[in-house]
């Protein structure tokens, strides 16, 4: 089964938009997982493919760069990757036990906080504001009586999905339920020093 990581320990403050406490509250716990994953060639640009849905490389690095101001820590592609696979299943699991927040909540803890980290406030895409939706409901899921058996329901229906990711974020490790760099076959590990 599939089980939440987390991708950073703090978020970055949002000016008066959130509290300092609130913001310690919505540290960004993810739902990653997969059934399959293999080379993307049949999606040419595609970063990913859940249940036949694309997320383009363009979505990816559109979101990544759109996020990194909210993270205390410019998290990899692959754990934006991560975010943007997750969110759906995550998001409609809390929204149905009574946890959700609108695009606009989203677009206004954005814009706070690139306003207090001194970057342009950006036209947020769509995903964007799903992935900034999804911390926020994290933080609250992680402080319900009822939040383990949420993120078992969030990950029960994030392994019934068929998930193929492109190889250049890595590949599908079973045991961590995450996607693990790989170092392809045609790049020799260094020899170990002769003892001598």
């Amino acid at each position: 089964m599939a089980r939440f990581v987390y991708l950073c320990s703090h978020v970055k403050g949002f000016a008066s938009v959130v509290t300092t406490s609130r913001l310690l509250k919505t540290a960004g716990s993810l739902a990653v997982g997969a059934l399959a994953l293999s080379a993307c060639s049949i999606n040419p640009g595609a970063a990913a493919v859940v249940d036949g849905n694309r997320i383009t490389e363009n979505v990816l690095a559109t979101t990544d760069e759109q996020i990194s101001p909210m993270l205390t820590e410019d998290p990899e592609p692959a754990r934006v990757l991560q975010l943007l696979i997750a969110a759906p299943d995550l998001l409609q699991v809390t929204s149905e036990n009574g946890i959700a927040y609108s695009d606009e909540q989203a677009r206004e803890v954005l814009e706070a906080t690139a306003a207090a980290q001194g970057v342009p406030v950006a036209d947020y895409t769509e995903d964007t504001l799903r992935v900034t939706r999804m911390i926020l409901a994290q933080g609250d899921l992680s402080q319900s009586p009822d939040g383990q058996a949420m993120l078992d329901d969030a990950n029960a229906r994030l392994a019934s999905s068929e998930i193929v990711v492109s190889p250049r974020y890595g590949e599908w490790d079973a045991e961590t339920n995450g996607i693990a760099a790989v170092t392809p076959d045609w790049i020799l590990a260094p020899e170990a020093p002769v003892a001598g």
